[in-house]
């Protein structure tokens, strides 16, 4: 889902981005007079369009309605950039009566980021906490050395890390992702 979200925001800038350029430069022919010097000495809004925005009181409320309109637009998608499904903490037990163990994210990302970091193989890892408090995912990223075993590394995470985060948060199957990242030289000779 966030790749699609930002596959929509690279769009929509590139739109946005796009249309601004096309319009600056035509700005700047009708100011360098590549349209002719009639067009480069007349006034910004032609005297038919000033006619009819004088004639038409209404215009003025429909181009601040606009505004507006394009204004929340823009701070509903504003809001949207800011929120994240990153978690700041984790509720370890939420199902007790008699309240809830809570973790913050940081200190089990801390964790299972060090260890990962002092395997063999590892350049460096860098893990996130994704969903809600109680019902959660794990994102780890592990970049590689350019001389890793990737199977050993493999075969590591799953004995070694996937169970201690097991014990750790008292779950029986913790939803983690792992994506391991090769350097750019070797992602050439994999291919």
């Amino acid at each position: 889902m966030i790749s699609r979200i930002d596959r929509a925001n690279r769009a929509l800038l590139a739109i946005v981005g796009l249309i601004l350029l096309v319009l600056g430069a035509l700005v700047l022919a009708l100011g360098w007079s590549v349209f002719g010097s009639d067009e480069a000495d007349g006034p910004v809004i032609p005297a038919r369009m000033t006619t009819f925005i004088r004639d038409n009181p209404w215009y003025w409320w429909a181009v601040a309605a606009a505004c507006v309109v394009i204004g929340l637009l823009m701070l509903r998608w504003l809001v949207g950039q800011v929120h994240t499904s990153r978690l700041s903490e984790l509720a370890v037990e939420p199902d007790r009566s008699d309240g809830e163990t809570v973790l913050e994210a940081g200190a089990i990302s801390d964790a299972v980021e060090h260890e990962v970091e002092t395997m063999s193989g590892v350049r460096g890892a860098s893990m996130q906490l994704l969903g809600q408090r109680s019902k959660h995912r794990h994102k780890l990223t592990v970049l590689l050395d350019e001389r890793a075993d990737i199977n050993a590394v493999r075969s590591r995470l799953s004995r070694q890390t996937v169970p201690n985060l097991r014990r750790a948060l008292d779950f029986d199957d913790p939803q983690l992702d792992i994506r391991l990242g090769l350097p750019a030289r070797r992602r050439r000779r994999v291919r």
